[in-house]
């Protein structure tokens, strides 16, 4: 994309402030230019967010039926999988979706309850006993 060709579509994505990004000048090289803003980014990051949120929501019914662990409900909260719940942990994928499991996660142990609970930074307590239906401040 060319400096003159940088979308200035004046969104509300950067709320009033700037993104830098690189685009061709007029000698073909990649210069440094900002943008305030671009319809199709903004509507790209909403849907984004619309389907975060729902799957927060699927989550959460899933944990009331018990059908999902609290560790399932904030590793999606924190934009985590269990691959990088792993790595974060560094413990194996398989051993995070072990823990997944509601049954397997309530018999887990005070202290790997307290890494989980650093690593997604979020008090024990309410790793432990959050159950879905309640707003967090966090």
């Amino acid at each position: 994309m060319r400096v003159k060709d940088v979308p200035q579509d004046n969104d509300v994505t950067y709320e009033g402030e700037k993104k830098l990004c690189y685009a061709l000048d007029d000698e073909g090289r990649f210069v440094a230019t900002t943008t305030n803003g671009w319809s199709v980014e903004a509507t790209v990051k909403s849907l984004a967010w619309k389907k975060i949120e729902d799957d927060l929501q699927a989550t959460s019914r899933r944990l009331l039926t018990g059908q999902a662990s609290t560790l399932e409900y904030f590793m999606k909260l924190r934009q985590m999988d269990p691959s990088l719940l792993a790595q974060n942990m560094n413990i194996s994928i398989w051993r995070v979706r072990w823990h997944l499991r509601p049954r397997v996660f309530e018999k887990l142990k005070p202290s790997f309850l307290m890494l989980y609970a650093d690593c997604l930074d979020i008090p024990v307590e309410t790793l432990r006993s959050f159950r879905g239906n309640t707003k967090l401040n966090l």
